[in-house]
């Protein structure tokens, strides 16, 4: 599920920069590098609003287990779903190094973004030169 919401998110940011090239063309190749830091950045901050949410998740179902609400868990508060729910907690260190990683995976992505970028542009002028042929004759 979350891998679904960061890949919306992305292709949500590409139809918006779509748009602003439809509306606003231009063959400067500097805005297409631009277009392609902020998608890179977008996939960071989506990743780790993504680690965050789940984070958030997994405190929560462990604080569920928490009957008295002293933030400490004894006698009859100490079940086996508890126990997975604190192991859960615990022991995801994938949610403690996700800045590392997630920046390490943007860097990465930067070229790929950037290319695209440059696909969209080539579509967007390739119907936009297609029209404007249509409209002289």
């Amino acid at each position: 599920m979350e891998l679904i919401s960061i890949i919306v998110i992305q292709i949500v940011f590409y139809v918006l920069t779509g748009c602003i090239k439809v509306k606003n063309p231009s063959k400067n190749n500097k805005r297409n590098v631009l277009f392609g830091l902020l998608q890179a950045l977008v996939l960071y901050i989506s990743i780790l609003m993504i680690v965050k949410i789940i984070d958030i998740r997994l405190e929560q179902k462990l604080n569920s287990f928490d009957l008295d609400g002293d933030g400490m868990f004894g006698g009859a508060e100490i079940t086996p779903e508890q126990e997975k729910a604190m192991f859960d907690y615990i022991n995801d260190t994938g949610r403690n190094f996700a800045p590392i990683t997630g920046g390490i995976f943007a860097c990465v992505y930067i070229p790929l973004a950037i290319g695209t970028e440059y696909i969209i542009d080539l579509i967007i002028n390739k119907i936009g030169g297609s029209k404007k042929m249509r409209e002289k004759p």
